[in-house]
């Protein structure tokens, strides 16, 4: 049998959140057995000056990039929405690129 049928789809998995909740993040990826990620500190747009005055508008990011298998990927996304209510607004950004 080839070594090409055995093969596993791997994609990269990169999630953008406010300082802090990078940790969360990981801690979801290591529930998922997920073998190798790496974070990074990032900064977001600059906030308006309404939003500077009132103190909101939090500019420094996590970034996690994580390698995670094909059949695992759908299993962390959902995670995310469970977890950190991805689909509500301001509350982060994921995205996955198959890299085969």
């Amino acid at each position: 049998m080839s070594d090409a049928n055995n093969i596993k789809l791997i994609n990269l998995s990169i999630v953008i959140v406010d300082r802090g909740k990078g940790k969360h993040i990981t801690k979801l990826l290591k529930e998922v057995d997920v073998a190798y990620h790496i974070s990074s500190i990032g900064e977001g747009t600059a906030p308006t000056d309404m939003q500077a005055y009132f103190g909101f508008g939090e500019t420094d990011k996590d970034i996690i990039f994580a390698f995670i298998s094909e059949e695992k990927t759908q299993q962390f996304r959902n995670m995310l929405t469970k977890e950190l209510c991805t689909k509500k607004p301001n509350s982060g950004i994921a995205f996955t690129i198959p890299i085969n």
